[in-house]
């Protein structure tokens, strides 16, 4: 029994499918880039008030443990 593969056909160019991976390839970098920038930063001053938070959470929990 052949195999019959229906994505390609006789005599692909192998050239034109390596270019195609690479496109594919180029956009998908592309998006995960421009996603990564896009997304909201976090402030240096959110980051000191997240580290005030959870020191203050754990003194809480060394008070409670005495």
């Amino acid at each position: 029994m052949a195999y019959f593969d229906t994505r390609k056909t006789a005599g692909t160019n192998t050239a034109f499918d390596a270019k195609s991976i690479f496109d594919r390839l180029v956009k998908f970098i592309a998006a995960r880039v421009t996603a990564i920038t896009t997304r909201p930063g976090t402030s240096p001053e959110q980051i000191v008030a997240a580290q005030h938070r959870a020191e203050a959470h754990r003194r809480a929990v060394d008070k409670l443990m005495r």
